[in-house]
């Protein structure tokens, strides 16, 4: 799949994708795959806090369906946010190259996620020995830098531009995105709070 070869720094990647219109269309079924694999994790995490006390104004579904309506908004926030950063004229042309791959690559981000958030879910880490919680802390950050490095190739190669551009690009999506869908949430009520 071309988005994995992009997400692994191989501009290769692109020869795979279809970039056509029709491709830009199709690159959206991968969203579609993201609802699909969230949807499982975002239910586990829900009954976790439910069974660890914590009170949430939302039922389940609303608590779903919320959370990933702020995600979808965020989503389109952040490439409103690169659309308006791509000033020059061949960053405008591959726009719609960098919104086909990072379509495609949500899904495998997803995926990759996935057992992390299942284990947030069932595992208590606050309830584990010091050792544990020191594992998960580096666990967390080690995807965390995996996900920005992963961000900064996506915008850099289908966009065709430096790496400090695209590493600006990165932060200002980004930051861009978390502030929305944190907004989002608390006024959906989806934030969990101490019971």
């Amino acid at each position: 799949m071309g988005a994995v070869d992009i997400m692994l720094g191989r501009e290769s990647g692109l020869q795979r994708m279809d970039l056509s219109a029709q491709g830009f269309t199709w690159s959206f079924a991968g969203l579609l795959l993201v609802v699909l694999i969230d949807t499982s994790g975002l239910s586990a995490i829900y009954s976790t806090m439910i069974a660890a006390n914590h009170t949430i104004s939302v039922s389940k579904p609303g608590f779903i369906i919320g959370k990933l309506v702020a995600s979808g908004l965020a989503y389109l926030a952040a490439m409103l946010a690169l659309y308006l950063l791509c000033r020059e004229p061949q960053e405008q042309a591959r726009f719609p190259t960098a919104v086909i791959t990072h379509n495609w690559s949500a899904p495998v981000v997803s995926i990759a996620v996935l057992p992390l958030l299942f284990a947030s879910a069932f595992i208590p880490v606050s309830a584990t020995a010091d050792g544990a919680g020191s594992a998960w802390t580096l666990l967390t950050m080690g995807l965390t830098a995996l996900l920005i490095l992963v961000g900064v190739r996506l915008i850099r190669i289908s966009l065709d531009v430096s790496l400090s551009k695209a590493c600006l690009f990165f932060a200002v999506t980004t930051g861009v995105s978390l502030v929305c869908s944190d907004g989002l949430e608390r006024l959906m009520g989806l934030q969990k709070l101490a019971g």
